[in-house]
């Protein structure tokens, strides 16, 4: 069991390109907020042979309140207003891992990870009226990944464990929606699922334990990033076609511990 503190300032964002005009006087947007919570991560290793092993994880982020900024560009000057997310992120993973030396594991698996978050209660707004505006920000994504697994044991009680994992593309569902109501306009919503353009997901991760009979206590820390690029065609309030270019960030640091039991 994993447990730890997920944090990183403007940890996740959506940024939109609206191409071939504007929508209600809107040429792009930009959503970027906090990520930061607990983060907590269920793991169970088998051992198949001497140099093969399986992996299976579930985890779970339990956030706190953070804040979201939004940004627009319009015609007629910059528009923003801030949001409170509501957050939800679940993954599930699943890795086979192969003894290539002494101390060192080729890795690959699979991993699906749902992240929704829910933006309400727009406040500060500038440049909007002050209906109730809301959006929405659902991705899931179907990452499989190769990687590297360095491990050294000084003794027989102690470890030390770094992991290296990536793959260059990203197949994933990204869906964005919102409501859109600039000051002097009509409401609408852009909305809609984005077909795939480029993408990539990275991990790293350092890990050292010690063993005291049949179970292990520890600290880790780890990093992880994706990227998603995407295009979305759709038809403006005005019935005339329209594109967006859409691109989907997210990253965030966990540092805590770790506790083990050998069954």
């Amino acid at each position: 069991m994993y447990v730890g503190y997920l944090y990183e300032d403007h940890g996740a964002g959506v940024n939109i390109q609206f191409n071939n005009g504007d929508v209600v006087g809107i040429t792009s947007t930009r959503n970027d907020f906090t990520l930061q919570g607990v983060w907590l991560e269920l793991t169970a290793p088998f051992a198949l042979s001497q140099n093969a092993g399986l992996f299976f994880a579930l985890a779970h982020l339990f956030p706190v309140q953070s804040n979201a900024l939004e940004s627009y560009g319009q015609a007629g000057g910059a528009a923003k207003r801030e949001w409170n997310p509501d957050i939800q992120w679940w993954e599930l993973d699943a890795a086979l891992s192969y003894r290539l030396s002494q101390g060192a594991f080729g890795l690959a698996g699979f991993r699906w990870s749902s992240f929704v978050v829910d933006f309400g209660q727009a406040t500060n707004q500038q440049g909007f009226s002050t209906s109730p505006d809301q959006a929405q920000l659902s991705v899931n994504a179907y990452i499989p990944y190769l990687g590297l697994e360095l491990q050294a044991n000084p003794n027989c009680n102690s470890s030390f464990k770094a992991a290296f994992l990536g793959f260059p593309a990203l197949p994933s569902d990204v869906e964005f929606q919102e409501t859109l109501t600039p000051s002097g306009q009509v409401s609408t919503r852009f909305s809609g699922t984005t077909t795939y353009k480029s993408g990539y997901f990275v991990e790293g991760l350092a890990e050292a334990s010690a063993k005291m009979a049949s179970c292990s206590l520890g600290a880790f820390v780890r990093f992880d990033a994706i990227h998603s690029d995407r295009t979305r065609d759709f038809t403006a309030p005005d019935g005339s076609s329209r594109s967006a270019d859409i691109q989907f960030d997210r990253r965030n640091w966990i540092f805590g511990g770790k506790i083990g039991f050998v069954f």
